[in-house]
């Protein structure tokens, strides 16, 4: 049982960084990537931003924060504009398109975020106390790649269930 329980473990790691590869429409017509909703949520949290300041605040290289802004602004999502007096510096904003489609995002995660407390709120004490353990075991275990199982081939595994 426990070696299902690594590769289900791995499975779901798996899966959740496939899903966070693929475009998604979030009702604007135009498939968007996690790099660009990223991208929108950081102008719309810091409005009045340049290119600059964008790449500081992501991590990103200016390069790549220009890369991604012309795509959605391709897509109708942001626009680019320039303060009076100071026509070198682009700055970046959402249109409402742009906001329609963070919000969708948005409420794509409360969502998720509820059906996962709506889970946890049910579990009892000591279910929850396992949980809680295994989230210290992974973090103390971090960072981890998928293994083979140690009770590959050995018949004494745990209460004779097996791996």
């Amino acid at each position: 049982m426990q070696c299902n329980l690594v590769d289900r473990f791995f499975e779901v790691m798996n899966g959740i960084s496939e899903e966070q590869k693929i475009p998604k429409d979030y009702g604007t017509g135009s498939l968007l990537y996690q790099s660009e909703m990223n991208l929108l949520e950081t102008i719309d949290n810091h409005p009045d931003t340049n290119i600059s300041e964008l790449s500081k605040i992501t991590n990103v290289t200016k390069g790549a924060v220009t890369q991604v802004s012309n795509k959605l602004v391709s897509k109708g999502l942001i626009e680019s504009y320039t303060i009076k007096g100071n026509k070198k510096e682009k700055y970046l904003k959402l249109t409402d398109l742009g906001k329609k489609a963070r919000e969708a995002h948005q409420e794509s995660h409360r969502s998720a975020n509820q059906k996962l407390c709506d889970y946890f709120r049910n579990l009892s004490t000591e279910e929850a106390d396992i949980i809680y353990k295994f989230f210290d075991t992974m973090k103390e275990c971090a960072p981890i790649c998928a293994f083979t199982c140690a009770c590959v081939g050995d018949s004494n595994t745990t209460n004779g269930r097996g791996c």
